[in-house]
């Protein structure tokens, strides 16, 4: 038995034995055609054809998956429709002489090469749309059966995977995936972990040499255990089985407090996107409700992100005065919505990471922004969700960004988001810090916490 160390892409337990699986883009070879026109009809009709395929993955994701991960495959049809993709394709055909999948192949490559060197994680995934997107035209062109091994193989290995493979993998019933290349923000890992699919990347090493090998995934940790004895297999069966009853767990305390709830909203007054994430700026360490009372004489002052860019941050902090620590807020106000112009063209991003490199923005407020405005999955970590979901038995720790993680591997994602507004309505309705009133309680009967005290007056 040995462990090798890796990074987590999904969380998740798989075991089963490994099917290692071959480079992700075809072997291509290079030959040069007599029949120029010839090759480039056979180009538009793979072109028209892998657009199709592609409609239907799309069609299948949104359905089964969601409307957010589909979106990877509109984007893929959209590469093979770009003008300079298919210019380098047309060239490469009608003035190299080159056989169309060669062409394809090697638009592809210099193409996506040009967005992998740049220093950015988001557009170095466009590398990895490039090749997936030309991989679905090889296999329309020069058709290659890819071993998938039998049904005794239950995880795959590869050097790295591209979303379609990803999606395939799960069709195919496959339940994990290692990894030599790959990071938590490419599509792969979004996909896995929609899916509840394990993933570990970062392994070094030729996995080949596993193939057929019983091995251990562990999402969790971000490792891999290869040939694992009795007692570790046992270990994670059950390390398994705990995770689906908080899974469990975590689906009713979601039905019971729809019941208990039914209108889940945000606290905070707003009517547009930046009003939202300066009032969250605003009620760090200080209430809704105050809040709410300072805003109306600040949004009047200043209307729009140019107006705040340009704001004297003294007088934003006289507006924002009885929200407490006003001159830091008053200060991150400004900053952020001079970024928000320079880097954002004005608009507030939509995505967690791009909203914490604001000044004062954290994971907190990112979420919030990420799942009330642009209505996708979100888990809004403050204290009552700190507190109330430790006490249910969820997790038994302290640390936001480690909670958030461990919910966002529990709740349903198109429900995460209403959660957590919901365990604010209800921190403050019953389950307080000091005194939770557990005997009218609604999750009085799956709480550990309650459990524990029942037995007190």
């Amino acid at each position: 038995m040995s462990e090798i160390k890796g990074e987590s892409l999904s969380e998740g337990i798989a075991m089963g034995r490994i099917c290692f699986y071959s480079d992700n883009i075809v072997d291509v070879a290079r030959y040069e055609t007599d029949d120029a026109e010839r090759e480039f009809e056979r180009y538009i009709k793979a072109l028209e054809t892998a657009k199709s395929r592609l409609q239907k993955l799309y069609d299948y994701v949104k359905e089964n998956i969601g409307e957010d991960e589909s979106v990877i495959f509109q984007t893929h049809i959209m590469i093979l429709e770009d003008s300079q993709f298919r210019k380098k394709v047309e060239n490469n055909i009608k003035n190299c002489k080159m056989n169309a999948e060669f062409a394809v192949y090697d638009a592809a490559l210099k193409i996506g090469e040009l967005f992998k060197q740049i220093d950015d994680e988001y557009l170095k995934q466009r590398y990895c749309d490039i090749i997936d997107s030309a991989n679905t035209m090889l296999e329309i062109l020069d058709p290659q059966t890819k071993d998938l091994g039998d049904d005794t193989y239950s995880v795959i290995a590869a050097k790295w995977i591209l979303p379609s493979e990803t999606v395939k993998f799960r069709k195919n019933n496959f339940c994990g995936f290692v990894t030599n290349q790959g990071s938590r923000n490419c599509h792969s890992a979004i996909l896995a972990r929609s899916m509840e699919l394990p993933a570990v990347t970062g392994i070094k090493g030729d996995l080949s040499e596993f193939n057929g090998v019983y091995t251990i995934i562990d999402g969790y940790q971000g490792k891999i255990i290869i040939e694992p004895d009795d007692a570790t297999i046992a270990a994670y069966e059950k390390l398994r089985a705990d995770k689906e009853m908080l899974k469990e767990k975590a689906l009713k305390a979601v039905e019971l407090l729809e019941k208990e709830y039914p209108e889940a909203l945000c606290s905070l007054e707003y009517t547009d996107p930046l009003q939202l994430l300066i009032a969250t700026r605003l009620a760090a360490q200080c209430t809704d409700e105050r809040v709410n009372k300072v805003t109306p004489a600040l949004f009047e002052r200043y209307k729009n992100v140019h107006d705040f860019a340009a704001a004297d941050v003294d007088e934003v902090g006289k507006y924002i005065y009885s929200c407490g620590f006003y001159k830091t807020k008053s200060r991150d106000i400004v900053a952020m919505c001079q970024m928000l112009i320079d880097e954002y063209n004005g608009t507030v991003p939509d995505t967690v990471e791009k909203l914490t490199k604001l000044p004062g923005i954290g994971r907190k407020t990112a979420n919030l922004i990420v799942g009330d405005i642009y209505g996708k999955p979100a888990v809004v970590v403050d204290t009552h969700c700190i507190r109330i979901t430790g006490r249910l038995g969820l997790h038994k720790i302290k640390d936001a960004a480690k909670i958030e993680t461990i919910l966002r591997g529990l709740l349903p994602p198109e429900k995460s988001n209403n959660f957590c507004h919901r365990l604010v309505l209800h921190g403050r309705a019953v389950c307080n810090s000091r005194k939770p009133k557990c005997s009218e309680c609604c999750l009085k009967d799956i709480c550990d916490y309650y459990a524990s005290t029942a037995h007190e007056s």
